[in-house]
């Protein structure tokens, strides 16, 4: 109850007492890891994680967590780690996928093997919803799989056809339908891309 009414303090203060009374239950030490993380204790979250993978060394989603508290932390090695070993544990581990995609993505030029590793993790997210698997940021999965394959005139077709799908998914993101307008216009479709820019400016 102190956790959904926004009070970390107190809810970490009684999963402490929950552990106390039950050092094995991995409800209390992942609920107290959430109570850390939203108190920006990333150490002690990723503690809590760390000892929740103990007791359920299958769960990809423990390592997942753990990897977000490294991001938090700025060990861009180790969040890079926890992630391949969930989606290791989990092929179809979407979130892991989609950091990895981030961190291969980060400060790459374009071209770079970075970016192609990035493209190739956001396809597969793709691929894993078409199959039916949960996808709850389908959007940002498009947009920026969008933006890494409009760099170049080889990738505009598929990128207008990215973007669609995002726009789809996210109608209200402004970017994404100025975005499809310039390759619309750079595609030569002059109409489509004007209503894409109208849309923009509206939104």
């Amino acid at each position: 109850e102190a956790l959904e009414s926004g009070d970390p303090d107190a809810a970490a203060q009684a999963y402490h007492a929950a552990i106390a009374s039950d050092p094995n239950s991995i409800r209390a030490h992942h609920n107290l890891g959430v109570a850390l993380y939203a108190n920006e204790d990333w150490e002690g979250a990723r503690a809590c994680f760390e000892r929740c993978f103990e007791l359920a060394p299958d769960d990809g989603d423990l390592r997942f967590k753990v990897g977000l508290c490294e991001l938090k932390k700025v060990d861009l090695n180790k969040a890079r780690r926890a992630f391949g070993e969930a989606l290791e544990l989990d092929d179809d581990h979407l979130g892991s996928r989609f950091e990895l995609a981030l961190l291969y993505a980060r400060g790459d030029a374009p071209g770079s093997d970075g970016r192609q590793k990035a493209q190739e993790a956001l396809k597969a997210i793709l691929a894993a919803a078409d199959r039916g698997v949960p996808c709850a940021n389908l959007d940002r999965v498009c947009f920026l799989l969008g933006s890494l394959l409009d760099d170049t005139a080889k990738g505009r077709d598929e990128a207008i056809a990215i973007y669609r799908r995002g726009i789809e998914a996210e109608p209200l993101f402004a970017p994404g339908h100025n975005n499809l307008g310039v390759l619309l216009m750079q595609a030569g479709q002059t109409i489509p891309a004007l209503g894409a820019f109208k849309i923009a400016i509206h939104l």
